[in-house]
């Protein structure tokens, strides 16, 4: 009989298996298109999730309730009891520092840290000072920054007629985010006023 770790290490491999996406047989049209429709699928599920939480936050009673898909549960549902007092509190110490550092009466309550100037943190400078004047050796606090990797980032157009291709076509959503290539022989064309998704997402805005 395998041990709580056993299982929950397996557990934890299965949930990393799905999320993870192998888009390597892919093309490159069909790996276009998938990121584009997961790009804003993702925005619009958060959007989703987000109007989920502000109901239920009202709803609910601090504990765990369980989420059930057809009849099995799909994940554990949290709400915290929240209270307690609030206060202030310091977001950012540098500007509350600098703040500080500009009242009259309150130099006991600024430290006086050593920063060094702009010129010595110029690329300019740092690159002898390593080089030379360290001897090859790394200042405390300096690190190499490797150049920028290239990147395949995604812009529409019209965000707002691209989710509504999205909203037109839910089994086409359901098949590219679900890592599903075409079928290799087409599927019956659904009514118009249906949906083949078995309603996954309807409600949803997709």
């Amino acid at each position: 009989m395998a041990s709580d770790g056993t299982s929950k290490r397996k557990e934890t491999d299965m949930a990393k298996d799905m999320l993870t996406f192998d888009a390597g047989d892919l093309s490159d049209d069909q790996l276009m298109t998938v990121m584009a429709v997961a790009n804003i699928a993702k925005a619009r599920m958060d959007a989703v999730e987000k109007g989920c939480k502000a109901v239920l936050v009202g709803r609910m009673e601090a504990g765990h309730q369980t989420a059930m898909l057809d009849g099995e549960e799909l994940a554990d549902i949290q709400r915290t009891a929240g209270g307690g007092d609030g206060g202030w509190v310091v977001k950012d110490a540098g500007a509350y520092g600098a703040w500080l550092d500009r009242q009259e009466g309150m130099e006991d309550f600024v430290r006086r840290v050593p920063m060094p100037t702009d010129d010595a943190m110029d690329p300019g400078f740092l690159g002898p000072l390593v080089e030379k004047i360290g001897g090859g050796d790394v200042p405390d606090g300096v690190q190499w920054k490797a150049p920028a990797a290239p990147q395949v980032r995604v812009a529409f157009k019209d965000k707002g007629r691209a989710l509504e291709a999205l909203e037109r076509r839910p089994a086409t959503v359901e098949r590219l985010l679900g890592a599903i290539v075409e079928p290799a022989s087409p599927a019956p064309e659904a009514p118009k006023d249906e949906s083949d998704v078995d309603g996954l997402f309807e409600g949803l805005g997709l």
